[in-house]
């Protein structure tokens, strides 16, 4: 028998196993599987982080990867990820610096017009200030709470009980919220 004249007995049978299939009310299994359908971006990713800073490397790339997945220019992922890595470490050290920490929690959504980002941590807390200055250039600590202020559009802080939380933000340019992701 030719190759050509097997695949034709072959598809023949097939068809004629589909056709008693639906004879019998059973449903027919298709012969080649569709390619599943392009799944979108998730639009919200949460990163537990254990209590050592080491940790902070790793959720930053989960976080890089997720933003870049959503669309933004690699400019925006790269705020995010100084912003990030800023919040973290101040989480995770100050905590430590008590002895009962935790780790720390972070989640971040992706909106149509805002990217925010929520870390949690179980530190002591301390005094939102209003402004923040840039410490002198000789000074070694203090220029995380400049860097997340100067990145970000908008940062909230809240002590709620044990548990602290900050809230940032930061818009998209508007060829993002619009529906064009802007590649740079």
């Amino acid at each position: 028998m030719t190759t050509m004249r097997r695949h034709y007995v072959s598809a023949r049978r097939s068809r004629s196993a589909v056709c008693a299939l639906a004879r019998r009310g059973q449903p027919a299994r298709p012969l080649l599987a569709a390619a599943p359908p392009r799944q979108a971006p998730r639009r919200s990713l949460r990163v537990r982080l254990g209590p050592d800073v080491e940790h902070v490397a790793r959720a930053c790339d989960r976080v890089r990867t997720f933003l870049s997945a959503n669309g933004l220019a690699e400019r925006e992922v790269n705020a995010w990820e100084c912003v990030l890595v800023e919040a973290l470490n101040n989480a995770l050290e100050h905590g430590a610096a008590t002895g009962r920490s935790r780790g720390a929690g972070l989640s971040v959504v992706v909106r149509p017009a805002r990217v925010v980002a929520e870390v949690t941590d179980r530190g002591p807390g301390f005094e939102w200030p209003q402004a923040v200055a840039l410490p002198p250039a000789h000074s070694e600590r203090g220029r995380g709470l400049f860097i997340i202020r100067s990145l970000t559009d908008r940062a909230r802080y809240v002590r709620e009980g044990t548990r602290n939380r900050l809230v940032l933000e930061r818009h998209l340019p508007p060829a993002l919220h619009a529906g064009k992701p802007v590649r740079s």
